[in-house]
């Protein structure tokens, strides 16, 4: 807020000293002629002492707005010496006053707008000063509020920390205690069965070695049993050549049995395969001939058509030729007969032909050999 009031009160100066150079332009007076570098240069070490009288900063805070004003006082030379021949002009239409009353006005209206400038320019030091001040102090208790905020925290957080670490540092210690005493369980556990089982065997030993030998013994005993058996067997069978031609005779009549069965059912698949072969060459023989007599009626059809054609044009003809002769006959009944002779020659041969055509039966006429 500080800053922006500092940047809307140098605006409202500005705007200020541009007013008074406009006033004074439709007034028709001269530019007011500010001080030349050496004036400014004069000026500076009385306003040094008096920037660094009034605060209590460095030396570099009241150097930085001098060298501002003594930039804009060579700028604002310079516009005044560009522009002095428009007013130059302005002052040879208006009347001349005394030479002496207006170098003490110039003198007086420079005096001014001096003074003015440099109260602008003190004040705004001051409240930029004033500004940066309030800008350190607050920035300086900002850091130690966010500095303390910050220890505070770390303080916190190495507190929970250590106290994190203790938990776990404990926890640890009793697991591991707890790994110690399973390991003294199991060692002890490991030593008394190993002591059990030693025990076990020492007693045990004699009996389990005699009930193997025991079971061996019957082993060797039962096969030697058997195989007496089988020698008995082998001396006391009867004789095997009959028995061994009886059962390959009865192999052999198996085997022909099934070969007989196998033959008469090839046979049968045979005959009924041939039998469906000629029953399916019979139906398609039909079904050739079938196709072969609709294309023959097809093709007298279209015979037909023609014909039919032909007889109704000639039909058509023969009835223009009766009326023209049924009109004549009307204009000279008298040479009737002459005049229907005469028609009846002039007619070409392809309609003498038609008209008799049109006297033959329907039965004349070529028919089709099978029908559908």
């Amino acid at each position: 807020m500080e800053e922006e009031l500092a940047l809307e009160s140098l605006q409202h100066h500005l705007e200020a000293i541009a007013l008074m150079e406009k006033k004074d332009l439709e007034m028709g007076k001269k530019p007011v002629v500010l001080p030349n570098d050496a004036t400014a240069g004069d000026d500076l070490p009385s306003m040094r002492k008096d920037e660094l009288h009034a605060g209590n900063t460095s030396a570099t805070f009241a150097s930085q707005p001098s060298m501002k004003y003594v930039q804009k006082q060579q700028v604002v030379h310079a516009l005044e010496s560009v522009r002095a021949p428009e007013y130059a002009s302005q002052d040879d239409l208006r009347p001349r006053k005394d030479e002496g009353n207006a170098s003490l006005e110039r003198a007086h209206e420079a005096d001014v707008f001096a003074t003015m400038v440099k109260t602008h320019c003190e004040s705004l030091l001051q409240s930029s000063m004033t500004l940066f001040h309030d800008m350190e102090v607050r920035l300086t208790s900002d850091r130690k509020t966010i500095e303390q905020a910050l220890q505070e925290d770390h303080a916190q957080r190495q507190s929970d920390l250590e106290k994190a670490l203790t938990v776990q540092q404990k926890a640890v210690n009793d697991k591991s205690m707890r790994v110690k005493k399973l390991k003294v369980f199991l060692m002890r556990l490991a030593e008394l069965v190993s002591s059990k089982a030693t025990d076990h065997n020492h007693r045990r030993l004699l009996s389990r070695s005699f009930l193997a030998w025991q079971n061996y013994r019957r082993k060797r005993l039962f096969k030697a049993l058997r195989w007496r058996q089988a020698l008995v067997f082998c001396s006391q069978k009867p004789p095997r050549r009959p028995f061994l031609a009886w059962a390959r005779y009865v192999l052999d009549a198996r085997q022909t049995r099934q070969l007989d069965q196998l033959g008469s059912a090839q046979a049968e698949a045979f005959v009924t395969l041939q039998n469906q072969h000629e029953i399916e060459l019979e139906s398609l023989r039909q079904q050739l001939a079938q196709a072969h007599g609709e294309i023959e009626v097809y093709r007298l059809e279209q015979v037909r058509l023609e014909e039919d054609v032909r007889r109704v044009f000639l039909r058509g003809v023969s009835a223009m030729n009766l009326e023209a002769l049924s009109l004549f006959r009307n204009h000279a009944s008298s040479s009737s007969s002459t005049v229907s002779s005469t028609a009846v020659t002039s007619m070409p041969p392809s309609s003498r032909d038609a008209m008799e055509d049109l006297e033959l039966p329907r039965s004349s006429i070529p028919q089709p050999f099978h029908k559908a």
